[in-house]
């Protein structure tokens, strides 16, 4: 299987084979005989698929089941995801998974058409369970996820590639005044959809930001790092390491790019901690982060450097919650979803007064 495959149903066993073996997951000799399909995830922005397999012979270290990862059925979806998010996902697993050391699938097949449509065929990483943005984390599961970030964004800190690969060299939303004109279309919308599940001095932060953004705009911190930039629990995988804690992997790529590593920090302890929870360890969590980002070998980089740039990157929370929100296909779940990061990342932003930074 080298060719984009525009749907799940159209994975046959012997798709699968070709794949497989290319890869050195079965031996040459061995074929998928059958590939039972079950979807799974909420599909806003794509449509996930395991494939449980069946072999024609036993064999050592056999993947019971493998999931694959395609363009949305809905075209608005798919056509905003289309020009980067796609590709974001695609870049990341073909040309920087294995330059870092995060944690997530391995993946066999990377592939996309000059139409957006794209095939992921990617490790199951069961028995881990994907969390749950509704219910949301514990401590501990915030705090390993965290740590996991260092190998992300550690490895290639200040690398070249970050300017040099072609995924990096679009502009779109980096320009201030699109982005401040992109915000201003979609935030009073948010409003009218979630406003009356704020508290009112939420509100008032989102109705400031409709037409005050571009200063906090102008005041982003610099993109030193790979970022994942949706870091939150649905797109996590959570399992019992030895010692009896928690250990995570990070899936779906498609906001990957070159940001400002603190921007995935405060994203996740933001929305997946309760406020209190939130308030009782973030400055905690995020000096662990530091230690061991220095510890990893980025130097030249101070504590009170990283403390500023968490609290200012969390317009990159609010982008990837307000966009999400109003580009994406709208569920029920979804809405109570953007009703918990809305409010979760607006008293974030007021507890750390970042909303100072407005116009």
């Amino acid at each position: 299987m080298s060719d984009v495959l525009r749907s799940h149903l159209d994975v046959t066993p012997a798709a699968l084979t070709d794949a497989l073996r290319r890869v050195r997951w079965i031996p040459d000799d061995v074929t998928v005989v059958d590939a039972g399909i079950t979807t799974i995830g909420a599909g806003q922005m794509g449509i996930c698929a395991r494939y449980d397999l069946r072999f024609d012979r036993g064999f050592d270290d056999a993947p019971t089941s493998v999931v694959g990862k395609f363009a949305a059925n809905d075209e608005q979806a798919r056509t905003f995801m289309s020009s980067s998010g796609y590709p974001n996902e695609v870049a990341f697993y073909r040309d920087f998974a294995s330059q870092v050391t995060i944690r997530v699938p391995r993946c066999a097949l990377a592939v996309i058409d000059d139409d957006g449509w794209f095939t992921l065929l990617l490790e199951d990483l069961s028995p881990m369970q994907p969390g749950d943005q509704l219910q949301g984390c514990t401590v501990p599961q915030v705090e390993a996820a965290v740590q996991e970030l260092v190998g992300l964004h550690a490895p290639l800190w200040d690398a070249p590639v970050l300017r040099e690969h072609p995924q990096f060299s679009r502009s779109g939303l980096a320009d201030p005044g699109v982005l401040t004109d992109a915000l201003q279309a979609v935030v009073p919308g948010f409003v009218e959809r979630y406003g009356a599940s704020f508290e009112p001095d939420e509100v008032d932060f989102y109705e400031r930001l409709a037409t005050s953004a571009r200063g906090w705009i102008e005041a982003r911190p610099p993109a030193r790092s790979l970022v994942h930039s949706d870091f939150r629990p649905d797109n996590l995988m959570f399992g019992t390491g030895p010692d009896g804690g928690p250990t995570v992997a990070a899936v779906d790529w498609q906001g990957f790019g070159r940001g400002c590593a603190l921007s995935d920090v405060s994203f996740v302890l933001g929305n997946a901690l309760t406020v209190d929870d939130r308030r009782a360890n973030e400055e905690r969590i995020v000096r662990d982060y530091y230690r061991s980002l220095v510890t990893a070998g980025v130097d030249g980089y101070s504590w009170d450097e990283c403390w500023d740039e968490y609290a200012r990157s969390l317009l990159s929370a609010l982008m990837t919650t307000v966009f999400g929100a109003m580009y994406g296909v709208r569920s029920e779940r979804g809405d109570q979803m953007f009703v918990v990061m809305g409010g979760r990342h607006a008293r974030q932003i007021l507890d750390l007064a970042v909303d100072s930074l407005l116009d």
